[in-house]
């Protein structure tokens, strides 16, 4: 008998959460080297993560190495410091780094002729869909909200202001549009954009609050040649590890935001006192260093003082990229808030954004 042809895979499931377990220091406790901690920063009003270093026994403060490579000495009872458990989520072979995720646009629709794709890198409130106009027979990029408002059929059925129709609900992932990329993440079915955008942004969950993440900036422009290319190349990526069905048991350094090794040696000799803290966002009217790589406020990198020897020959051209911390996450949206150095906070979809390399 000739040989039975290979069991189609099984979809994939939707991605598991993040699991993270968190305690206070207790007073007197001496925490253990290695051992994941997230220090809060009341001028930012935020918590950084990192791990203890560390311990001296005379002065009983810790050594915290932070995520972005701020060292401080900390006297553990003067701060609000909780110990962090914690591992990100994923689907089966993939688990989800928040580091070199590719610009991939999402297949969604809406109603019975809204088809069209969410684009990468959505800020709220500016979240863009681009679609083929049947009426113009040209390619349009609206924002999600005016999407839904043109195609919604509910809307047109009910006699409800489409104004007033939320987008995260009336739009729908496609499955059958999507690439192997999203496949591979959990997108198998068709459930409303605001349900696959929770799902996706809790497999980070709480695991990468107190961590930086490298975003392309507000209003970077890709052109489509760039997108079909990343999007091929994600595809490809994505089916081999479906087709080997590779499940990694440990989490790369630089999927959780860790230092990339020249970042730890540059700041390893600036090591701050927890007395004289500063912010790491830029504050009116304070001489404060603006944030390196991550946020930090350790001493200038070898490379910034390159740069600044350049004196009048500095590049203008607007950055690349920007490096920002995670303060938050909101489980309702499975959006993260982060802080950019500029002091500006924001919430994000970051299964959406572009990513660069560890921090």
């Amino acid at each position: 008998k000739p040989p039975k042809p290979p069991k189609p895979p099984k979809p994939t499931k939707p991605p598991r959460r993040a699991v993270v377990t968190t305690a206070a220091v207790s007073k007197g406790e001496i925490v253990s080297v290695g051992v994941a901690v997230r220090v809060f920063w009341p001028l930012d009003d935020a918590w950084y993560g990192g791990h203890v270093t560390g311990y001296e026994t005379e002065s009983k403060k810790h050594v915290v190495l932070y995520h972005d490579g701020v060292e401080e000495r900390l006297d553990f009872e003067k701060e609000k410091v909780v110990t962090v458990t914690e591992s990100l989520g994923g689907t089966s072979g993939v688990l989800f780094a928040t580091c070199d995720s590719p610009p991939v646009r999402l297949p969604v629709v809406c109603g019975a002729r809204g088809v069209g794709w969410l684009m990468p890198n959505p800020r709220r409130g500016r979240e863009l869909v681009q679609f083929l106009d049947a009426t113009t027979n040209a390619t349009t990029t609206v924002t999600a909200a005016e999407f839904a408002a043109r195609f919604d059929d509910d809307d047109e059925k009910s006699g409800k202001s489409t104004q007033s129709k939320r987008w995260r609900r009336g739009c729908r992932f496609d499955p059958t549009r999507a690439g192997s990329f999203w496949k591979a993440r959990g997108g198998e079915r068709a459930i409303s954009l605001g349900g696959f955008l929770q799902q996706q942004g809790a497999a980070w969950g709480e695991a990468i609050v107190g961590k930086p993440v490298t975003l392309r900036p507000e209003g970077f422009e890709y052109d489509e040649d760039t997108l079909l290319s990343a999007e091929r190349a994600a595809d490809a990526t994505a089916r081999n590890v479906m087709t080997e069905n590779a499940v990694t048991t440990s989490v790369p350094a630089a999927a959780l935001g860790e230092l990339a090794p020249d970042a730890s040696a540059a700041s390893a000799d600036a090591v701050a006192e927890g007395a004289n803290r500063e912010s790491r966002t830029v504050q009116e009217g304070a001489e404060r260093r603006s944030p390196g790589p991550g946020g930090g406020s350790a001493s200038p990198s070898a490379a910034e003082t390159d740069a600044s020897a350049e004196g009048d020959s500095a590049d203008t051209t607007p950055a690349e990229w920007v490096t920002v911390s995670v303060l938050a996450y909101s489980d309702a949206s499975g959006e993260h808030q982060v802080l950019f150095p500029d002091g500006k906070r924001e919430w994000l979809a970051l299964v959406m954004q572009e990513t660069g390399g560890s921090a």
